[in-house]
């Protein structure tokens, strides 16, 4: 099953479960307020603003208006607002797609035409809430 998000699909509201405090989680990696097991905190995620994120898959680095497909097999993570709007964001099997944290709290911006999602997008977790950084993801068809 795979999940497309486009202008004409884009009107689901989704509402995370906010976790327990009591719970019990291994610590394996903190944000800022002390959650823990954040994706954008894990090991060996590749920067979406490193042009050798896309040279080393052979692609070119994302520019205005192009459809982007995600290196095949990789972590990608955005830690900040990319500057100009996105053509189709594929996110290829295998790949991901991971908002992260900036220490700042300056606004995460996305803009695109549209998500194709194969493989995994990724905003925090169930036990990594970025409840205090502002994210944006705009689909502009």
């Amino acid at each position: 099953e795979r999940s497309f998000i486009s202008p004409d699909l884009n009107s689901e509201l989704i509402t995370l479960p906010r976790r327990s405090h009591n719970s019990k989680v291994p610590t394996r990696s903190r944000n800022l307020q002390g959650d823990v097991n954040c994706p954008h905190l894990e090991n060996g995620l590749s920067e979406y603003d490193d042009p050798s994120t896309w040279t080393s898959a052979g692609m070119s680095f994302p520019a205005e208006g192009q459809d982007v497909i995600l290196p095949p097999n990789t972590k990608v993570v955005i830690r900040g607002t990319v500057p100009f709007t996105l053509g189709l964001l594929t996110i290829p099997e295998g790949s991901e797609l991971i908002i992260g944290e900036q220490a700042d709290s300056e606004l995460i911006a996305l803009d695109v035409n549209g998500i194709d999602v194969k493989g995994v997008l990724r905003v925090g977790s169930e036990t990594c809430r970025l409840e205090n950084q502002p994210i944006e993801i705009t689909l502009h068809g």
